[in-house]
């Protein structure tokens, strides 16, 4: 045997006659052969590329690939495809290619004559790639593949420029190739397909490329056009041991088609394969009994001629697992994760999962002692969970999709967790209904949180501004709410010592819990209140020092409606300026105020709202002129006499005389005379309209015709005199 190939036994140096030998009618001729070798030429296996007519594979053409050569040509011994390939080096073709595809009688005398004069074949324009296709699983050992189809291409394309066949020891050869670079690919059956590139060819060198074929569970791959998909299902939840998934079913589809284009299911040993795949773009899935199913989360392209792998670690599921390709699986694990670093499962929570036009869930589970729910063959879709659980605030996811094939959410078993808030009150609830929770704190103190203690909570419809329902807080200050009806409501409080208040109009889904914190002012007065009032307070300042915040204690104070100036209801200010109106019943109203040495003012009108608090702070201006208090239904007339005469200058007049009379009136109503600074004053004017006179001696008069003046108000009227 020569390296594998049969051969003559060992020829031993000297000198030999011709033969004449007849076959098939043909008389055959063999050149007087003449050994210059001493010894046996016994063939060796070459570690380089392959050389056309060395036939027994010893890197050199000799005496024994001549006689091979004969022996083929005349049929006393079958070639190899290896060994037919390698002989057939005649005749020359003029494209510079060499062979024309049988062993004969010109292709021994060829490697005769070659062997004889130099031991090479004439130079050739192309050249060949040869090697061997072997089994890569058993270490060690070089097991051939026979019949494995072996192409070249070129880098950028799978398709065959030219193929070959391995013969029984898993030799190939592919000759007269272009020199250039190439791919080259292996396929056979029971054999996941191999490639290599780039291989580089040139000219009367024959490039080596040997391959080892993986072996593939389901039959591997005998087709070129073709690729192939291999991989490993297991299970990993044991720290350190890797468990094989046996009888799990896996499916290959394209991206936009959940429909599987075939389906295979794992061995003992958790392996599958697809062999014959038409290139494209795939996406992987897997199913299996008391497993989360899984689908691939990129698309995996497959070439031809290519094993492209894809392995599988699979999660157990906290159900039954399995599913199908077509449906979805939603599965996770409520927790309690209140006490930093420690996860706490929430056990009996009870998990729906609903459409968005519903808050009604399409299913229901309850969570296991360690928290989990599991849904198999979800419908796919858009879908939101919701969770209830005693003790602990219910919730609803944000909505979700969850698509053909896969498990929500994403990820393993270790990123699949839904934490639940602990409910300052009794949780709970239901799936239409929601939960309404809070924080009620003192604002006062920058940084702290104080919580107000028994405060009333109340929750209220804006339109009709009926209060649904009432709680007291607790000793941290939280209310709860359970099962309220889903809608826009308003929340209301008031506690002795704060200003009551009342926050905005806000819509609220079902199955949610929403927490509304509060924070409230402390009222300067008693504070407190109803739920069916609102509080007016404010501040009285006197504004003479711009910048300056001087607080007017003892002024009074009263709030009226807009038609009538008797106040419902008056006060005297703090040592701070602070006034405080609890209860007061919702309208439109003003705030007046009168007080000793300041001119007396009222404010615009303003809504009072139910459950409102509604601050209104007023700046008084310091009275001049004529001293005298004024009443909530009068008003006060002021101002300054100046001399006019010279323009651009305007000095004031003191010991002036200014009255006031009614419009259409001839006996003054009031008669001041202006003070060291030329300021005049009347207090206590009923409101209306009144002619203003003002003169002095040595000037012309001043009149105004027509002044209107409101009641509660200061109105100033100032005076221009010339001299006469």
């Amino acid at each position: 045997m020569l390296g594998g190939i049969a051969g003559p036994p060992d020829i031993r140096p000297g000198g030999y006659l011709s033969m004449w030998i007849r076959k098939s009618g043909m008389l055959l001729s063999a050149a007087l052969i003449l050994l210059a070798t001493a010894g046996s030429v016994r063939a060796q296996s070459s570690s380089g590329g392959l050389v056309l007519g060395d036939v027994n594979l010893n890197g050199k053409l000799d005496l024994v690939d001549a006689i091979l050569a004969l022996r083929f040509a005349i049929g006393a011994q079958d070639p190899s495809p290896l060994e037919a390939t390698l002989a057939d080096v005649a005749p020359a073709n003029p494209d510079g290619t060499i062979g024309d595809g049988k062993v004969d009688l010109r292709d021994a005398i060829t490697i005769l004559k070659a062997t004889i004069m130099d031991g090479t074949l004439p130079p050739l324009t192309v050249g060949g790639i040869s090697g061997r296709i072997i089994d890569s699983s058993i270490v060690g050992i070089v097991v051939p593949i026979a019949g494995a189809t072996v192409a070249y291409t070129s880098t950028e394309s799978t398709v065959p420029l030219a193929t070959s066949t391995t013969d029984r020891n898993g030799w190939y050869l592919i000759r007269n190739i272009p020199p250039g670079n190439y791919r080259v690919a292996a396929v056979a059956t029971n054999y996941n397909p191999a490639d290599k590139s780039p291989i580089a060819v040139a000219a009367n060198k024959v490039a080596r490329v040997d391959l080892a074929l993986d072996p593939a569970g389901g039959g591997g791959s005998t087709n070129l056009n073709t690729g192939v998909i291999t991989g490993k299902v297991v299970d990993t939840s044991i720290p350190g041991y890797v468990q094989p998934i046996a009888g799990a079913t896996v499916a290959y589809r394209t991206a936009d088609n959940p429909n599987p284009i075939a389906t295979t299911t794992t061995g003992a040993d958790g392996t599958y394969s697809f062999t014959n795949v038409v290139p494209g773009v795939y996406l992987l899935g897997v199913l299996a009994d008391k497993y989360v199913q899984q689908i691939t989360p990129k698309t995996i392209t497959v070439t031809a001629q290519k094993t492209i792998r894809q392995d599988f670690v699979m999660d157990r599921a906290h159900g039954p697992g399995g599913g199908s390709f077509l449906t979805a699986t939603i599965t996770a694990r409520i927790v309690d994760q209140s006490i930093p670093g420690v996860t706490i499962p929430v056990v009996g929570a009870t998990v729906g999962y609903r459409t968005a036009d519903s808050p009604m869930p399409v299913a229901t589970a309850v969570t296991d002692p360690d928290g989990w729910f599991f849904f198999g063959n979800v419908p796919p879709g858009v879908y939101s969970l919701a969770v209830v659980a005693d003790k602990y605030a219910q919730a609803t996811t944000q909505s979700f999709s969850v698509l053909p094939g896969t498990a929500w959410p994403l990820g393993d078993n270790t990123a699949r967790l839904l934490t639940l808030a602990r409910a300052h009150g009794d949780g709970g609830g239901t799936f239409d209904t929601l939960s309404l929770t809070g924080r009620v704190i003192d604002q006062s103190t920058p940084g702290a949180t104080i919580p107000v203690v028994g405060a009333t909570v109340a929750y209220r419809d804006p339109v009709t501004q009926a209060v649904v329902a009432s709680v007291v807080t607790d000793s941290q200050g939280y209310y709860w709410f359970g099962k309220v009806q889903p809608g826009t409501y308003q929340i209301a409080v008031v506690a002795p010592n704060y200003m009551q208040t009342l926050t905005k109009a806000q819509t609220l889904p079902p199955g949610v819990t929403a927490s509304l914190d509060i924070q409230l002012q402390p009222a300067h007065g008693p504070g407190g209140g109803s739920l069916a009032t609102g509080t007016l307070t404010g501040r009285i300042i006197d504004q003479t020092i711009p910048g300056a915040t001087l607080p007017v204690a003892g002024a009074t104070v009263g709030y009226r409606t807009l038609d009538n100036p008797v106040p419902v209801e008056t006060v005297q200010t703090d040592a701070d300026g602070w006034y405080y109106f609890p209860n007061v019943r919702p309208g439109q109203y003003q705030i007046a105020v009168i007080a000793t040495r300041y001119n007396q003012t009222t404010t615009k009108s303003f809504t009072l709202s139910i459950g409102t608090t509604v601050q209104t702070d007023v700046p008084l201006t310091v009275a001049q002129g004529t001293a005298g208090t004024s009443s909530f239904t009068a008003a006060t007339i002021t101002g300054q006499v100046f001399d006019t005469t010279v323009a651009g200058v305007r000095p004031t007049i003191a010991g002036a005389t200014v009255t006031y009379r009614a419009v259409d009136g001839l006996v003054p109503l009031g008669t001041t005379t202006t003070d060291a600074n030329g300021w005049y004053r009347f207090p206590n004017v009923q409101p209306g309209q009144y002619r203003l006179d003002a003169w002095a001696d040595g000037y012309t008069v001043d009149t105004s015709l027509k002044l209107t003046v409101p009641v509660g108000t200061t109105t100033y009227d100032d005076f221009g005199l010339k001299k006469q």
